[in-house]
């Protein structure tokens, strides 16, 4: 479980640093600071703005700013958008509700000091973490249903504003249903979108099931039999640069031999644990020729 975790939060990490993805209150904020796009002869109108729904995204006219119109308060040809109005002043007591405000200043569903994560969108880890675990509880249980038939999770109060009404039970029948809603939850509170969603559960399913069949290796032993690739190029006239395939753990030797008909020879640096899936080494060039190999173990 732990080593699909940590492949999860791997892969999902280096997504999320090279595609730099917005998140909803960015995109939000700057398209409501356009305008609007759907009405090319209305007001406000920009091709990249917000595109209007009534009864949710609404463009501010004179007549629905005014003191009890839908609006009111709101700067005319403003872009208004009717939803949570962001955590009320005393939590314990009050809830925000949903009203109309400005685009501009909306928020994700949360904490007032905590507005949105600050590292990029795609993928979400909620999605991508939740699915690596759903695949690895079914495997190592054997079925994908929760002991009993069923999951539970009570909920009876909220900690930025006054909910629920009533204590709020979720019930799951299987790991992967827990872990769409972990997912979807992240949309509806207004921090992901579909795709971070979507992409990191596939992601996640793919981090879950290779960390179980790396696992059945080791239980079974056959971890040991895995094949090592040795790759040889030239780093420069007088080195060269060896490539080789690892397991994490386990400690790997290099040696040489000018001649297969002579001994091979021990690296300097004798056995090193491998941390990652690979090694990369430099080794001076000498003589006509050199031949390497590598030697594995589980202790030095």
């Amino acid at each position: 479980m732990n080593a699909a975790l940590h492949d999860a939060a791997c892969a999902a990490w280096s997504l999320k640093r090279y595609y730099d993805g917005g998140r909803p209150i960015e995109a939000i904020r700057y398209m409501g600071q356009l305008g609007q796009s759907s009405d090319p002869a209305g007001p406000s109108y920009n091709t990249n703005g917000l595109p209007l729904e009534p009864n949710l995204i609404e463009v501010v006219t004179v007549e629905t700013s005014q003191p009890g119109g839908r609006h009111a308060g709101l700067p005319v040809g403003a872009i208004a958008i009717f939803s949570w109005p962001g955590q009320p002043a005393d939590p314990t007591t009050q809830y925000g509700g949903a009203r109309w405000i400005t685009a501009t200043n909306w928020l994700p569903y949360q904490k007032s000091t905590f507005v949105t994560p600050a590292f990029p969108g795609y993928i979400s880890g909620h999605s991508t973490f939740s699915r690596a675990a759903a695949e690895v509880l079914a495997a190592i249980t054997g079925s994908p249903f929760f002991p009993g038939g069923l999951g539970t999770y009570k909920r009876t109060a909220l900690a930025f504003e006054k909910g629920p009404s009533q204590p709020v039970e979720l019930q799951w029948s299987t790991y992967f249903d827990a872990s769409d809603q972990a997912g979807i939850s992240r949309l509806w509170g207004g921090i992901h979108v579909s795709v971070d969603d979507l992409t990191g559960r596939r992601l996640g399913a793919q981090c879950g099931r290779a960390a179980w069949s790396l696992a059945q290796r080791y239980f079974e032993g056959t971890i040991l039999q895995a094949p090592v690739t040795l790759t040889v190029q030239p780093a420069n006239s007088d080195q060269c640069e060896l490539r080789f395939n690892t397991l994490r753990g386990f400690f790997y030797k290099l040696q040489s031999s000018p001649d297969l008909a002579q001994p091979f020879i021990d690296d300097s640096a004798g056995y090193v644990q491998a941390t990652n899936s690979s090694m990369i080494r430099t080794d001076n060039v000498a003589g006509a020729r050199k031949f390497y190999r590598v030697v594995s173990t589980l202790a030095p």
